[in-house]
């Protein structure tokens, strides 16, 4: 049986990561490569994408130095909400 540590308890687990956090994760890859949000948006306030839901960009703002540092995958996705 495996241990998990304290501190990011299953952070890498897909089933964390839902529609909503890949949406937002989606925003910030786009965001890190081009500056802009998948609809050509150039750092935008808010997300044309998320019409209905009104997340925060904020999350995606804060997964871009992540997304650039370890590339684009749950880790880097997860990491932010630790903080």
């Amino acid at each position: 049986m495996r241990k998990e540590r304290k501190i990011g308890y299953k952070l890498c687990t897909v089933a964390l990561c839902g529609a909503l956090s890949w949406g937002g994760a989606m925003e910030a890859w786009a965001l890190s490569l081009y500056g802009t949000d998948r609809y050509g948006v150039r750092f935008p306030v808010h997300f044309g994408a998320w019409q209905i839901g009104q997340m925060s960009v904020l999350l995606a703002y804060c997964m871009i130095p992540f997304i650039k540092l370890l590339g684009f995958n749950i880790m880097a996705v997860r990491l932010p909400s630790l903080f």
